[in-house]
């Protein structure tokens, strides 16, 4: 029996013929495919890395700029005696009810620690956030330290 071998110019030998070529760029396709998406991942992975450690840089400039920024506040309203200047034996801490930091002139929002000094010259307390009271605590003994040494 003869067997039936389709010839170059046949229509079913080019239709034999690009599905293999067909198959074969497919295969190749899909390895430069899965090659290009490990370097993808692999970039992506090493960039996600990157903006953890500048996201984390920028957070510790942000604070440090905010500290900065409340020492000078509250070496400003000392001065102009809009801050109790001594430390008190008793200060109190609770959730903030409203009002406004008497250092950054923010509301004291009931998710807040809000630090209430007693401030005798005013016959009051001052009310400050947690970390506008660390900047008056930091001021406050730092100023107390430069009078012991003059």
């Amino acid at each position: 029996m003869l067997e039936f071998l389709p010839y170059k110019g046949s229509l079913m030998y080019l239709m034999a013929y690009d599905a293999a070529k067909l198959l074969l760029d497919a295969q190749n396709l899909y390895a430069r495919s899965a090659s290009a998406y490990e370097i993808a991942d692999v970039a992506v992975r090493r960039n996600h890395a990157r903006l953890t450690v500048i996201r984390g840089a920028l957070r510790r400039q942000a604070q440090y700029h905010t500290a900065r920024q409340l020492q000078v506040i509250v070496r400003q309203k000392l001065n102009a005696d809009r801050l109790p200047c001594d430390s008190a034996a008793r200060i109190y801490g609770a959730p903030g009810v409203g009002g406004i930091c008497d250092v950054c002139d923010k509301l004291l929002s009931p998710t807040q620690l809000v630090m209430s000094v007693p401030w005798p010259r005013q016959q009051t307390f001052a009310h400050l956030h947690a970390d506008c009271f660390i900047a008056w605590r930091a001021m406050i003994s730092s100023i107390a330290a430069r009078r012991h040494t003059a």
